[in-house]
């Protein structure tokens, strides 16, 4: 974990004078899958999310909403790019970011027997590349990216408690640019 950190900290020094805007600076707006596998409770999960950029900020931002056959969430995250370079000319990208996440998800099941909320909430590191189409599909954005998560979690209800988790996930997705 520490040579990890060292590389990713190496990465951000070497390229801060090379940074500029890879992604267009109007409207984003796309779909995402997510995915990913952990430590604790609470520490995996997936689901599809919304992708939101708005020009005036700089976040980059999802609205995650999780289904299953007892299972219910929603949460909201927000990254700051603060590495955003080019890798060719103008199509493919890389980017780095920094951000938070925050979630609240209810479990039904066995009638009752092991219901429980639950509340999470941490910070998480998104590493990326994406391909923006040119000319033709000019504005097409798609994405992937790996994002280790390290946060906090309290459920309530069948078994309360409580715990720390780390998860490194991953999104997949398309935006469209306006």
């Amino acid at each position: 974990m520490k040579k990890f950190l060292l590389v990713v900290a190496l990465a951000a020094v070497f390229s801060a004078g090379a940074v500029f805007a890879d992604h267009p600076s109007g409207w984003g707006v796309g779909l995402m899958g997510r995915g990913g596998w952990g430590y604790g409770d609470f520490g995996m999960g997936g689901g599809a999310s919304l992708s939101l950029k708005a020009p005036s900020l700089p976040i980059y931002w999802g609205i995650d909403m999780d289904l299953g056959s007892h299972f219910f969430g929603l949460g909201v995250s927000g990254d700051y790019y603060f590495i955003d370079n080019n890798l060719v000319d103008k199509t493919i990208g890389w980017y780095l970011g920094l951000g938070a996440f925050a979630g609240i998800s209810f479990w039904n099941n066995y009638g009752g027997y092991n219901d429980y909320m639950g509340l999470t909430v941490g910070g998480r590191l998104p590493i990326g590349l994406s391909f923006q189409f040119p000319v033709v599909l000019n504005g097409l954005e798609v994405f992937v990216a790996a994002v280790p998560k390290l946060g906090g979690a309290m459920w309530l209800g069948h078994r309360s408690g409580g715990g720390l988790f780390f998860n490194v996930g991953g999104e997949l997705g398309v935006r469209l640019w306006f």
